[in-house]
């Protein structure tokens, strides 16, 4: 047993315990892409069995039956966002004036209908290397749009 005066200072104890952590920065889930600063934040690029069609206010906006799902872990469980490929849009979308960073994909950039001033989509224009299953596709805001998957 250590004398008080050799007691491992608080901080020691704290670099030690995360040494030795039960919940190592690892995730259990198969095929994940990885943010490399941050092994828990992951996500899983699938493909969609079927047809997806993202519709706003009865306006069929995009369909494809080339759709991906992206399921994502970062500091929640993400709802899925279904990426569609970008030629499969039916509906001209122009710029909207906002850049968001995800340091497991890279920067978004968003897109909004001509009459609105809220952004509706988003896509990355240039993904990381690992996230490159993105490129090229355009993601629809979930809370703006009907996302219908049928398997016709």
């Amino acid at each position: 047993m250590p004398e008080i005066g050799n007691a491992p200072s608080f901080d020691d104890m704290v670099r030690e315990a995360e040494r030795h952590a039960l919940y190592p920065k690892v995730s259990l889930a198969a095929n994940t892409i990885h943010n490399p600063a941050e092994a828990r934040h992951y996500m899983s690029l699938r493909e969609v069995p079927g047809h997806v069609s993202v519709t706003y206010q009865g306006m069929v906006l995009a369909k494809s039956d080339r759709a991906l799902v992206c399921l994502e872990v970062g500091k929640l469980l993400y709802f899925p966002i279904y990426y569609l490929p970008r030629s499969n849009t039916m509906i001209e979308l122009r710029s909207f004036n906002r850049e968001t960073h995800c340091p497991l994909k890279g920067d978004a950039s968003y897109h909004a209908l001509p009459q609105d001033a809220e952004p509706i989509a988003w896509s990355y224009d240039t993904p990381f290397d690992y996230a490159e299953g993105l490129r090229d596709r355009i993601a629809f805001d979930p809370a703006r749009v009907t996302i219908t998957i049928s398997q016709d």
